[in-house]
């Protein structure tokens, strides 16, 4: 079944039928049964696995040089030892030994079924989590990836990664809090019998410290996420105290590890595992636990104990099967696992819009998407609403509007991003935000790095009326590659758009809503023009001397000005480009009719980066700025005569140079 959970994939899988799952119920081949060309290439196989393994354990020492920071002399804080059974007399504290706890007897998860959708999820935050994971897998028989800054790792689904060093501290704390939310909502619909995991993540001071770090721990414990559980590894006992203390003033529960008293992680992790509130575990690191060598010896002692391990949760995985099996809502779980949507949603799509068609005066673009969304709430069930940024915008609903499925983040901005990550990554959700466009700072890495993964999140940004979108943001938001950016032109548009976002299961979509009420745009006879990026909003009459290309709202001033320039006798075309990468892809021949071959004048309240690739190197661009009198800094929106003056420059420039 594809992955419902944090196992970071790049496209969508269709869910295998129940005989492909009973394929993972069937007892392997008896040692004795083997016949002797099988026994032979098992040997080899030990041999090559042993020559890998004292190969692993020499580069092991080198993973420390090459890690990200490391300029610095070697610390305790960022330890990467070999793997060694729990059960041994050395149990060093720090990053490396709260692996080989987790993975020795804490974590749920079957190797057999890495994908296996209740399993634990393990973030790795900390900057020397990654490295120590890897060295621990690769000892392990497992494949440990290649080290990359933004996706860190994925060692066969097991390791929900977010980024370990060259991101914004606390990422992957607010990303963990998606993670643990996800798994609250999906078993308020599913059951504990079928959603039953925790979710881990191991962070270092600088995480909890952050800005979006005390955001995630303050959002976690008003969600009351009792199965979320944060191990802190750190230098010295003043930071963790001072944290220590701020998270128990949230609502968490804390505990310490002491250094050298061998059974205190094991003993805080076992209270994390019956605890009611979101837990924080302080670990502070060992000198002695920071040696990267290791003997390659120690892999083969524990290689019994670390296959044992591996095949803990197995019995967990094949009951979890059946009861899955006899499961009322079993389709509806692998429907929702394989994000694929409800029969019933383009439907409504498609009522909603011919309804706002119709409505009389048209509605904002802000106020139609409110009123799509709130039908594929009820249309779509895994659809989540994520709230965030002013208490008082009215055109949303409230939280309550949809309880039980909305996350209100409130003024937490800074890390509602990764809150979203999170809920993407986990899988079985399609999570919904409801922002405003002052806050898309704030969402960028967590963009950056749904659109390197192909997640479908889906932002609503809503505009003020004086342009919030003149200070580029808009232009760095298209500059993120595989991230769609819409900016509908009227109601319609806005209920097209949200069909556009809300069906796309690769990658993520942010969609710019004005909440100003604009007339309706002349429909062409495409039922949805939209989809392909652009449209010719209304032809000139004759042979056009110029085209106004407008998104958004700024279609309105561009009509306006066609029909004032039209009576003075100068024909121009007008054009919507609601989305740039849709448009993109289409031929030539469809762009050439849309855009004509007339001198092109662009209008957008948003930065001219990237406009020349549609109005070309010596077309013309408006934006708030460019108005009489206007000062560097300020915005007082894209006025008609604006227009209606560098139309009537370049129709007299494009005159005179014919003649």
């Amino acid at each position: 079944m594809p992955d419902p959970g944090g196992r970071l994939q790049t496209g969508v899988k269709t869910a295998p039928d129940m005989a492909e799952r009973a394929d993972f119920c069937k007892p392997s081949v008896a040692p004795q049964a083997r016949s002797p060309a099988c026994r032979g290439g098992a040997e080899r196989l030990r041999a090559r696995r042993t020559r890998e393994t004292g190969m692993a354990a020499n580069a092991a020492r080198l993973v420390r040089r090459d890690a990200p920071g490391t300029d610095d002399p070697p610390h305790a804080a960022s330890p990467i030892a070999a793997p060694m059974s729990v059960d041994s007399a050395s149990r060093p504290t720090g990053t490396a030994a709260v692996l080989r706890a987790l993975w020795a007897g804490v974590l749920k998860y079957d190797a057999a079924d890495p994908a296996w959708p209740d399993r634990d999820r393990l973030v790795l935050a900390d900057p020397a989590a990654p490295f120590a994971s890897a060295h621990m897998l690769t000892g392990l028989g497992h494949t440990a990836p290649a080290y990359d800054p933004l996706l860190a790792c994925d060692p066969g689904g097991m390791v929900t990664p977010v980024g370990p060093s060259r991101l914004p501290p606390g990422l992957g704390l607010g990303t963990a809090v998606g993670l643990a939310a996800a798994e609250r909502l999906l078993a308020a619909r599913f059951g504990r019998s079928l959603v039953d995991h925790r979710t881990w993540v191991l962070v270092g001071p600088d995480d909890l410290a952050s800005g979006p770090g005390q955001e995630a721990l303050d959002l976690a414990a008003r969600l009351h996420l009792s199965r979320l559980v944060v191990v802190l590894t750190a230098n010295g006992p003043a930071p963790m105290e001072r944290l220590a203390r701020q998270a128990q003033a949230t609502g968490w529960a804390v505990r310490h590890v002491r250094p050298g008293d061998a059974g205190a992680l094991p003993a805080a992790l076992s209270f994390a595992l019956r605890g009611r509130r979101p837990t924080l575990i302080l670990c502070p690191a060992d000198e002695a636990s920071s040696a990267a060598g290791a003997d390659p010896a120690d892999y083969e002692s524990d290689a019994a104990h670390w296959q044992a391990a591996d095949a803990r949760s197995a019995p967990a995985r094949r009951a979890w099967l059946r009861r899955l099996a006899q499961h009322p809502l079993r389709d509806e779980h692998d429907r929702a696992a394989g994000r694929r949507r409800s029969d019933d949603a383009h439907e409504v799509v498609g009522t909603l819009r011919k309804a706002i068609a119709a409505t009389t005066p048209a509605p904002s673009p802000a106020a139609a998407a409110r009123d799509v969304l709130d039908g594929l709430m009820t249309a779509t069930p895994e659809l989540v609403l994520v709230r965030g940024g002013r208490p008082g915008d009215a055109e949303w609903p409230p939280p309550e509007a949809h309880r039980g499925r909305a996350v209100d983040c409130g003024a937490c901005t800074a890390g509602l991003g990764a809150v979203l990550l999170g809920l993407a990554l986990h899988g079985g959700l399609v999570p919904v935000a409801q922002v405003s466009a002052e806050t898309c700072d704030s969402l960028r890495p967590a963009l950056r790095i749904a659109a390197r993964r192909q997640l479908p999140i889906t932002c609503f940004m809503t505009e003020d009326a004086h342009g919030t979108a003149s200070d580029g943001l808009l232009a760095s938001l298209r500059a993120v590659s595989n991230l769609l950016v819409l900016r509908p032109g009227d109601a319609v548009e806005a209920a097209e758009c949200c069909d556009i976002a809300l069906r796309r299961t690769d990658g993520p979509t942010a969609v710019f809503l004005g909440t100003d009420a604009v007339a309706a745009l002349p429909r062409p006879e495409a039922a949805q023009p939209v989809a392909r990026g652009g449209y010719l909003v209304e032809a000139a009459d004759g042979e056009p001397e110029a085209t106004l290309i407008a998104t958004g709202t700024d279609l309105a001033v561009a009509r306006a000005a066609q029909a004032e320039l039209a009576a003075e006798g100068i024909a121009v075309a007008v054009a919507a480009l609601p989305c740039w990468e849709l448009f993109a892809v289409q031929d030539d021949a469809y762009r050439q009719t849309v855009l004509g071959t007339a001198p092109r004048i662009g209008i957008e309240r948003g930065a001219r980066l990237g406009w020349e690739r549609w109005i070309g190197e010596d077309g013309a661009f408006i934006d708030p700025t460019a108005g009489p009198g206007t000062q560097p800094g300020q915005s007082f929106g894209i006025s008609c005569a604006t227009v209606i003056e560098t139309v009537r420059m370049r129709v007299m420039k494009a005159r005179c140079t014919r003649s």
